[in-house]
């Protein structure tokens, strides 16, 4: 019987990821950059234009082999989701530098979820 709970505990630690350990079911993460060196931020259409990319490169990250079955399509929304919110707090503090003039970047990148 002891046996038998010994090989049983080992099964179940040798079945499981271990901590922070990534999964077979798991996506790989991919990422874009996204640039803006030729774009105004200190304008609306500056801005509006990077937010479109970054939608975009989200989109491109986040894409699935197909579109026609519900769950990748679940699983694609979220990502985008996920991938523009990260990228949210960088475009907004891209254009508060931008109209002040200290913009020093050119770039963001956007990755998956």
């Amino acid at each position: 019987m002891y046996r038998f709970a010994l090989f049983a505990s080992l099964a179940v630690g040798l079945a499981t990821p271990a901590a922070g350990q990534a999964s077979y079911d798991d996506p790989p993460l991919v990422s874009h950059v996204v640039t803006f060196r030729d774009l105004n931020l200190a304008t609306e259409t500056g801005a509006q234009e990077l937010d479109r990319r970054i939608l975009a490169a989200a989109r491109y990250v986040c894409r699935t082999p197909t579109a026609s079955n519900i769950i990748p399509f679940m699983y694609s929304r979220r990502c985008v989701d996920g991938a523009v919110r990260e990228a949210q707090p960088r475009v907004v503090s891209a254009v508060q530098l931008a109209r002040r003039n200290q913009l020093r970047d050119s770039a963001i990148r956007v990755a998956s979820h």
